[in-house]
């Protein structure tokens, strides 16, 4: 039976169906409007502390970043960007690295829970943020704290 989001708690294991969207090694899943709750998942991996860091680079929304959008990031993006923050696309910070390597972050803050509105006016601009990196195999968290993205 196909329930909306709001049946699962944390922790479900659920069917989803959708398709795929891709950039380099980052993947997103366009779900369908049909999630079906198969029962209870194995405990994720936890993440581990990477330290602290400043890193330079971009707030953008995870959906059109991956490809849904052309462009997905810079000026030109900030109002949709914005839009798919508002509406709970995940936010991510795009950084390049002193060693050139282009790296994504899932954007959080010190709690690992979604930094919300306040971030929405920052879209398409170069930042710097300093935050503590946090690490699961396939997944990058860059936790800030709420005040460091204030103008």
């Amino acid at each position: 039976m196909p329930l909306g989001a709001g049946f699962f708690a944390t922790g479900d294991l659920v069917r989803a169906t959708g398709y795929a969207i891709r950039r380099g090694d980052v993947t997103v899943l366009q779900v369908d409007n049909k999630l079906e709750r198969l029962g209870r998942a194995a405990p994720a991996p936890a993440l581990q502390q990477g330290g602290e860091r400043a890193l330079t680079g971009e707030i953008v929304d995870s959906k059109c970043w991956t490809g849904a959008m052309n462009p997905g990031e810079g000026k030109t993006h900030k109002g949709c960007g914005s839009l798919c923050l508002l509406g709970g696309i995940p936010a991510l910070f795009i950084a390049t690295g002193a060693d050139g390597v282009t790296r994504w972050y899932v954007l959080a803050d010190n709690e690992g829970r979604s930094l919300g509105e306040g971030i929405r006016a920052r879209i398409g601009e170069r930042l710097t943020l300093t935050g503590h990196v946090m690490a699961a195999p396939d997944l990058h968290e860059f936790r800030v704290a709420g005040t460091a993205l204030a103008e």
